[in-house]
C-alpha cells in the first residue's frame, strides 16, 4: 500500500550549513568522502549524518504523523455508515 508520500531532505555542511557537496558516486556511499563546496570541508557519511540527526528525526516525525492521519481518514472512510465501530 502506498499513499503518496514522498520527501527529501537536504543535508547540511556541519562547519558553514551550505548544502552543496562534492563526491565520487562511484564510492559506496557509506565510505564515502563529501567536500563541502561552500568551505571546502571533508566529511564522511557519518559526520554529516549526525551532524543532521535532529533535522532527520523531525522529518521522520512529521512524515508519521502525516501517515497516522491518513491512516484515520481511511479507517473514517472505510467504516462510515457503521452504526457499531466509531473512530475518534
Amino acid at each position: 500500500m502506498t499513499n503518496g508520500i514522498s520527501r527529501s531532505l537536504e543535508l547540511l555542511c556541519p562547519t558553514c550549513a551550505g548544502s552543496a557537496f562534492e563526491f565520487d558516486d562511484n564510492i559506496d556511499e557509506i565510505v564515502r568522502t563529501y567536500q563541502c563546496l561552500g568551505c571546502g570541508g571533508s566529511f564522511s557519511h557519518d559526520q554529516i549524518m549526525l551532524a543532521n540527526a535532529s533535522r532527520i528525526e523531525a522529518e521522520v516525525e512529521a512524515i508519521g504523523e502525516e501517515l497516522v492521519g491518513d491512516a484515520v481518514k481511511r479507517l473514517k472512510k472505510a467504516f462510515s455508515g457503521n452504526k457499531f465501530i466509531k473512530i475518534k
